[in-house]
């Protein structure tokens, strides 16, 4: 995955999805890690971590496939660790931008995805 995938940036060499931002924050908490503790854990400082997940930070393209190959070995680890009813937990809630990236996605892909708003 050398090169630039939507899904991950708004741009090549640019900030994160607001939809994968959400997912590095969302294991950062789920694991009780400082900013400093989770950047150790994907080789980046602490510093960068926090701005990358605030939209504060550009990361280049090529170190996309890393962060996401590792995110996703945490993610695996916390799905192994955790006894079945945990699962709804793991839930994000997500706002009204992130589910218009979604949408965006997803019809990007070939689906036709719309959201009706609950009285």
């Amino acid at each position: 995955m050398s090169d630039y995938d939507p899904s991950y940036q708004v741009a090549h060499n640019g900030i994160l999805q607001s939809v994968f931002r959400a997912r590095l924050d969302h294991i950062r908490r789920r694991r009780k890690l400082t900013l400093a503790e989770f950047g150790n854990e994907l080789g980046l400082s602490g510093a960068f971590i926090g701005n990358l997940i605030n939209g504060k930070k550009a990361i280049r393209t090529k170190h996309i496939a890393g962060i996401v190959r590792k995110l996703e070995e945490l993610e695996a680890a916390d799905v192994g660790n955790s006894p079945p009813h945990a699962a709804p937990s793991a839930r994000i809630f997500l706002d009204e931008a992130s589910l218009e990236d979604l949408a965006r996605r997803a019809n990007s892909l070939g689906f036709n995805v719309s959201f009706t708003q609950i009285s």
